[in-house]
C-alpha cells in the first residue's frame, strides 16, 4: 500500500487562478481577429497577424473610454463590451491591425 505523507506549512497553499480567455472579434466584413488576454487584465490582449506574429496591446490605448465603459459594464457584460466597441470603432481586421501596428511604431510616444 502507498503512503502518503503529509507536508506541513505555517500558511495555507493558494494555487493562482488563471483565467486566459480568448476573444474573437468578427467585424462587419466578415474578418476575425482572435484576441488572447494575457494576464489578469483583460483590456491587455495579445494579437496574432497573418504571419504568425504576436503582438501585445492594451485596448485602452486604441479605444479612448473603453477602460471607464469596461469598468462600468457587469462582469458578464464585459467580453461584450469589448468586442462591440472595438467592432464599432474599426471597419475590419485590416484596419484594426494597422492601428495595433501603429501603437508599435517606432518614434510613437505612449
Amino acid at each position: 500500500m502507498l503512503s502518503v505523507r503529509h507536508i506541513s506549512t505555517a500558511e495555507p497553499v493558494h494555487f493562482p487562478r488563471l483565467e486566459l480567455p480568448k476573444l474573437e472579434l468578427c467585424f462587419h466584413d466578415g474578418s476575425r481577429v482572435w484576441l488572447q488576454q494575457i494576464n489578469c487584465n483583460p483590456l491587455l490582449r495579445q494579437v496574432e497577424h497573418t504571419k504568425g506574429e504576436v503582438t501585445e496591446v492594451d485596448l485602452c490605448q486604441l479605444v479612448p473610454g473603453l477602460q471607464e465603459e469596461f469598468h462600468g459594464a457587469h462582469a458578464i457584460d464585459r467580453p461584450a463590451v469589448i468586442f462591440f466597441t472595438l467592432r464599432e470603432h474599426f471597419k475590419n481586421s485590416g484596419e484594426f491591425l494597422q492601428a495595433v501596428a501603429a501603437l508599435r511604431a517606432p518614434g510613437r510616444v505612449n
